[in-house]
């Protein structure tokens, strides 16, 4: 083969590898723009993915601010007889001053109606004379009457007038709680959803209270939002850390009249007293129990709290594993040797046994005197010849757990004595 052969044959084969070269080069470049296309193809519909479903589950709507007007108690609003709503329905819109100044006459209606449905109950009462009648009509009315003040107030306190409506609306809420100690409510969104203004509430409730409550608190929105059908969400929290000290009830029982001061140590974790309690109780006891509070004049048979526990209860290695249905029995048994007379020990039962009767079984354990005064201090003046606090913490069970049963050292009651009795839930 000839030199001039061999050169060309070696340049034939060098502009094939070029030529090979350039093809794979081309084919790279097609396929990183083919991915890129494909990933910028991926990144649109994920962003059309986002946007549609945004607008299928709707906008979120900033509400003014939260405007709720007050939250109630057993202590405080609980103003009608058991059922009976402020509201007729879940919700009212209002849209001008005159509406908003019409739901207040409504509210005094109301609080009329209330004090005249009380006064045909107590009025059926067979075994009570006309005296005591209406002693307890006047008790009724004077009650409600100080709570019925205070919603008023709150409700002025919104500063809603006649400017509030030049554009917006304002949505009244009423949520009812049966007895429960309401701690906070959260307006946490507003969001319109397929034609619907969906309003969306969380409460923390604490504990139990003797009445069914109620809470208004009213929303004010632009009018154009307040023209969606409206629908109410309302979630509970039962936030009850780092626990509840539910019910304490305290009675005195002097061998004598006497005046009588009664503070609590950590007054700053009361979540509900009454008579109102600012810086102490100060009441004139009688020697049958009667109590008179002295700022009011106000006759009371014991003095009422609830408050957060300071400490940490919790199932310890004794206590008592009780069947729910034997929760009387057991109570009638246990709170005798405590030191409870019998009224007391009624009154105890009357208020746990629906609970308690409530689960299969209970886990029950009486605090010592030491953990309850660690954990709510009691200072009296004069200082009591007898002081008998009883703190019963309990966890429903739904079977049942071995524990060694608690020692319980009978209590004797003697000369001026001081009585006490609540109890907390175990989370």
């Amino acid at each position: 083969m000839s030199n001039d052969t061999k050169v060309k044959n070696e340049k034939n084969k060098k502009e094939k590898k070029e030529v090979s070269k350039e093809e794979t080069r081309k084919t790279q470049e097609k396929i990183i723009l083919v991915t890129r296309i494909v990933g910028v193809s991926f990144f649109v519909i994920g962003l059309l993915i986002i946007f549609i479903t945004a607008i299928i589950r709707g906008r979120s709507v900033e509400p003014k601010e939260d405007v709720i007007i007050f939250e109630s108690s057993a202590e405080s609003i609980a103003l009608y007889p058991e059922d009976k709503n402020i509201l007729e329905d879940e919700y009212l819109v209002l849209n001008n001053i005159d509406e908003f100044n019409n739901f207040i006459n409504h509210i005094d209606e109301w609080y009329n109606e209330s004090l005249s449905n009380y006064s045909v109950v107590v009025s059926e009462y067979d075994n009570l004379d006309d005296v005591r009648k209406q002693e307890l009509i006047d008790e009724y009315k004077t009650l409600n009457d100080g709570r019925y003040k205070k919603l008023k107030q709150l409700i002025g306190d919104t500063e809603i007038n006649e400017n509030t409506f030049s554009k917006n609306a304002v949505i009244v809420v009423e949520d009812i709680t049966s007895h429960m100690v309401l701690q906070n409510y959260t307006l946490n969104d507003i969001c319109l959803n397929e034609g619907k203004l969906n309003i969306y509430i969380n409460k923390d409730v604490v504990g139990v209270v003797g009445d069914i409550t109620s809470s208004l608190y009213f929303i004010e929105l632009d009018k154009s939002y307040v023209e969606n059908n409206i629908v109410i969400n309302v979630s509970t929290d039962n936030n009850s850390e780092p626990g509840v000290d539910y019910k304490p009830i305290i009675y005195i029982y002097p061998e004598k009249e006497m005046d009588v001061n009664v503070r609590l140590g950590y007054s700053n974790l009361l979540t509900v007293s009454y008579p109102k309690y600012e810086s102490g109780w100060n009441v004139h006891a009688l020697k049958d129990g009667t109590l008179i509070d002295k700022d009011t004049n106000r006759e009371l048979y014991a003095l009422y709290y609830e408050s957060i526990n300071k400490l940490g209860f919790k199932v310890e290695e004794d206590g008592f594993v009780v069947r729910g249905s034997d929760s009387a029995s057991f109570l009638e048994d246990k709170l005798s040797i405590l030191g409870l007379n019998s009224k007391e020990i009624n009154e105890f039962i009357i208020y746990w046994l629906p609970i308690l009767e409530s689960n299969k079984y209970n886990y029950i354990r009486f605090a010592s005197m030491n953990e309850i005064n660690e954990n709510m201090p009691l200072d009296i003046d004069p200082k009591p010849d007898s002081v008998i606090r009883v703190l019963m913490t309990f966890k429903g069970l739904e079977n049942e757990i071995k524990i060694d049963e608690q020692v319980l050292t009978p209590v004797v009651r003697n000369g001026y004595s001081v009585v006490e009795w609540g109890g907390t839930i175990i989370k």
